[in-house]
């Protein structure tokens, strides 16, 4: 599978994830609902322009990522310093930051100033 489909796939499962938390807080927490809703019609229009080399999507697509990742980095901040912390969640944490930062490296390269 070529670097393309495998950044496109990766988007539409953040995609759906982003979809899946948003019903899932509707009830409980609205405006976290709407913010989920927003990045993941965000995330939805970069994989179609990470699966058709738009330039402008792509850069939305690697905005949406590095800003999805500065936010878990924060929440596990914030967990560390506010509540018991499970050391599995740390571990998510970090390989999920890992994958992140290769898809933005992966986008980026598509790009041209990283080749």
């Amino acid at each position: 599978m070529n670097n393309k489909k495998i950044v496109s796939l990766y988007l539409a499962f953040m995609c759906v994830a982003l979809v899946w938390n948003s019903v899932g807080f509707f009830n409980d927490q609205i405006a976290w609902a709407i913010v989920g809703g927003v990045f993941s019609l965000l995330f939805f229009l970069s994989a179609i322009g990470s699966n058709k080399d738009n330039k402008s999507f792509l850069w939305l697509g690697i905005i949406c990522v590095a800003f999805y990742t500065l936010y878990t980095i924060g929440a596990v901040i914030w967990a560390l310093f506010s509540h018991s912390f499970p050391i599995f969640l740390l571990f998510v944490v970090v390989i999920f930051t890992l994958i992140n930062a290769y898809a933005v490296l992966l986008m980026s390269k598509r790009l041209n100033y990283n080749s």
